[in-house]
């Protein structure tokens, strides 16, 4: 079942400092949606961005989805990163006070439930295609480097108390 999480931004620091493709957090405000796949123990999350009129004239690609034409945003299969459980919070949109930005994620959940399966296989395809390096270079290149990020992941503690600047490798 696809979710929206909000992804802690320690963790997101953690894995920028292995690859720097990773998208920014926006103090934990970001939504992510998940669980596009599981490999290797690995539960794979896509960032989602707020609509903007770029997106309404962009087409989708093996990489990038609009939402409902881009009026909802779109999904960056691109960075799509692996999720440790102990990092992903379920987004409690009844919580949610703005209610323009409540609207926004009732109105994200629907798309994805009418277009779940699609999604997924987009998400699943991107990998295997990177993982196959069967991806023209240029998409290839915008992709976070799901492989050293799994690597990295497996070393997170949330109780240590890592250096922004440095992460052992």
């Amino acid at each position: 079942m696809i979710r929206l999480v909000n992804v802690d931004d320690k963790y997101i620091r953690f894995l920028y400092n292995c690859d720097k493709r990773g998208m920014f957090n926006k103090g934990q405000r970001r939504p992510y949606i998940g669980i596009m796949f599981e490999v290797r123990g690995h539960k794979y999350y896509a960032p989602l961005t707020h609509p903007r009129d770029k997106f309404l004239t962009m087409k989708n690609s093996v990489d990038f989805m609009r939402i409902k034409g881009g009026t909802l945003g779109a999904i960056n299969f691109n960075n799509m990163i692996p999720i440790v459980d102990c990092v992903a919070k379920i987004i409690d949109i009844a919580a949610i006070q703005d209610h323009k930005y409540k609207m926004l994620l009732i109105n994200q959940i629907e798309f994805f439930d009418d277009y779940e399966t699609e999604i997924i296989n987009r998400a699943t395809k991107l990998y295997k295609a990177y993982k196959s390096k069967t991806l023209r270079i240029p998409v290839y290149n915008r992709c976070c480097n799901f492989f050293k990020l799994e690597k990295i992941a497996k070393k997170y503690d949330p109780n240590f108390k890592h250096d922004p600047n440095k992460v052992k490798k």
